[in-house]
């Protein structure tokens, strides 16, 4: 599904990653290890096409980002920010699609928010709401970074197992970053990037 070939990438001439070789396989869970500043964010916004860079990046299939930081339109409440890329997309958004998203979020202990202000949930919520809203998107490749970091630790790991089953069951490509040990047993590989 991605296919990355000698990527290299330099903020003013300092490298973050060189000749990078990396493939992620259809239905594929991938982690990424690193420390912060090792190029983790780097290397999927270049995937993403939001960052220049040399090399040659091959992807086959529709990407959903979900970043690190919280990306929503604040005068919205929780739900319809769920449903924005939807209706941006001009995607059908029936009564399956609904069911569909209050399910994940009951999976993610997050389903009492949908119909609150944005500014009325935690980070750590606001967190598995963003991860849901790119789900059910219906990418075929999902890139994320660090999705639960601000979810205390005996949540996430709960969350992170029932996040990549749902991943599993539709089949999807996931390249995600993380830099602690929640996934150690979860993903089908891994691979670290290491600092220059």
């Amino acid at each position: 599904m991605i296919t990355t070939q000698k990527l290299s990438k330099d903020y003013n001439g300092k490298k973050v990653f060189e000749n990078l070789n990396l493939q992620l396989n259809k239905g594929e869970i991938l982690e990424i290890k690193g420390n912060s500043g090792e190029g983790k964010t780097t290397l999927k916004r270049c995937i993403a096409g939001l960052e220049e860079y040399n090399g040659q990046i091959d992807i086959d299939g529709d990407i959903s980002f979900v970043f690190q930081e919280k990306r929503v339109l604040p005068w919205l409440n929780v739900m319809n920010n769920i449903l924005a890329p939807l209706k941006l997309g001009n995607h059908e958004i029936d009564d399956k699609k609904v069911e569909e998203i209050k399910e994940i979020a009951e999976k993610f202990e997050v389903d009492e928010h949908l119909q609150k202000d944005i500014n009325e949930v935690s980070g750590g919520e606001l967190q598995r709401l963003m991860v849901l809203r790119g789900l059910i998107t219906e990418p075929e490749i999902l890139l994320l970074d660090e999705p639960f970091n601000s979810v205390d630790e005996k949540t996430r790991s709960d969350i992170y197992e029932k996040f990549l089953k749902i991943c599993r069951e539709k089949e999807l490509s996931v390249l995600i970053a993380s830099h602690n040990q929640d996934l150690e047993n979860l993903v089908d590989r891994r691979v670290s990037l290491k600092s220059n």
